[in-house]
């Protein structure tokens, strides 16, 4: 199980690219990066999006991403397939692949189209090849999910964006093993009333997720307000936790 980051930011700076994971070649977790980070190789090689909400810095590239494929994809019968709760699919179809704002490849071309979307529904596990892939709701401003990853005998967990939490905390601790959590700290802890009111957590508040929690894997935090990754960077330092380290964008972490 291999994770790239192609882009682990809150937000955009020269540099500094919105969230998107690629989990091995196939799969990517949002869609933040994909074409600014991968090649058009690169690109081809993918065929899924696990969606965990609309928020722009986590679909940016989506809409490029498509297009760059579409006459190879075409060429070579390939389809993409975005997985995602009815609300997310829902906003996808209406403010995004609408026409108005991107052509909407889920009718082009006519015969075959190129972008499909499943609605996912929590903890209704699904696969995904080798993965199989628990839908968890998170607490964001608006509705967004996590995601338990198991391949083999290698479980991840990808919190998606969210403020305290529980649910995903509760199907995690039921597991025998986790090998390792992505979780966001979007802001530090001076900013905590804009943290709340947006759906995101600080150094202190990630330090209160981590004790509902009673494993103890690698921990992986991303989603920092390029702004302010050295006060973030300082104040995760001072929670004195070894397990837990920044993402590194491009870097690859294997399990």
């Amino acid at each position: 199980m291999n994770f790239r980051v192609l882009g682990c930011y809150g937000g955009s700076m020269p540099g500094k690219f919105t969230t998107s994971f690629l989990l091995d070649e196939e799969i990517a977790i949002d869609g933040g990066a994909i074409s600014l980070a991968l090649t058009l190789p690169e690109q081809l090689k993918l065929r899924y999006v696990l969606l965990t909400h609309t928020h722009i810095d986590h679909t940016y590239s989506l809409p490029f991403f498509v297009d760059n494929i579409f006459s190879r994809a075409k060429e070579r019968g390939i389809k993409i397939t975005i997985y995602s709760h009815k609300a997310a699919i829902s906003a996808l179809k209406e403010h995004l692949f609408n026409n108005s704002s991107w052509p909407d490849f889920t009718l082009i071309p006519e015969k075959n189209p190129l972008l499909n979307f499943v609605e996912i529904k929590e903890k209704e596990e699904f696969r995904i090849g080798e993965f199989t892939v628990t839908p968890i709701y998170v607490n964001h401003i608006i509705p967004t999910m996590g995601f338990l990853i198991d391949k083999g005998d290698k479980t991840a967990i990808f919190v998606g964006d969210t403020k305290a939490t529980k649910e995903i905390w509760k199907e995690a601790n039921g597991r025998r093993k986790i090998d390792v959590l992505f979780i966001e700290t979007s802001f530090p802890n001076r900013l905590k009333e804009l943290a709340d009111r947006s759906g995101h957590l600080t150094p202190i508040g990630l330090a209160a997720e981590l004790e509902k929690f009673q494993h103890r894997p690698r921990i992986i935090v991303y989603h920092q307000k390029p702004e302010y990754i050295k006060e973030i960077e300082e104040e995760l330092s001072a929670l004195g936790n070894p397990k837990l380290e920044l993402a590194r964008q491009g870097a690859i972490y294997r399990f």
